[in-house]
C-alpha cells in the first residue's frame, strides 16, 4: 500500500472530546483523509467505509460535495474496534503508541 496523502496539516494536538469529536489544540489543524485513503489504511473496501460511516462509527465532514474523515475518527474506531476484540478475547489491550513515540522514551 502506498503512502497516505493528507489533506491537512499533520499534527499531534488534535484531542477526542467527550462527545468523539476532534478538538482542536494549541491552534492545530485536523488532518482530513478521503474515503479511498481511509479504505486502503484500515484494509477495507470504499463501501465498507460508507458503511461505517452511515452506522456513525466513523464521523465524516463534507467540503462541498467532497466527504472527508479526521485522522482521529480513524484512531477512534481502531481503538474501539481493539476494545471490543480484547474484551472478547481476554488479551491485554496492545500499546497504540507510535513506533516514534516508543523510540522518544529508549
Amino acid at each position: 500500500m502506498g503512502r497516505l496523502s493528507k489533506v491537512g496539516r499533520k499534527t499531534s494536538e488534535v484531542e477526542t472530546s467527550a462527545k468523539g469529536e476532534c478538538v482542536m489544540k494549541d491552534k492545530a489543524e485536523i488532518e482530513f483523509y478521503t474515503v479511498q485513503e481511509t479504505a486502503e489504511y484500515l484494509r477495507l473496501s470504499v463501501r465498507q467505509v460508507y458503511r461505517l460511516l452511515e452506522k456513525g462509527k466513523l464521523v465524516s465532514n463534507k467540503f462541498g460535495r467532497a466527504t472527508r474523515i479526521a485522522w482521529c475518527s480513524i484512531q477512534d474506531y481502531v481503538a474501539a474496534t481493539l476494545k471490543k476484540t480484547t474484551r472478547e478475547t481476554g488479551g491485554t489491550e496492545p500499546d497504540l503508541r507510535s513506533e516514534s513515540d516508543n523510540l522518544k522514551e529508549d
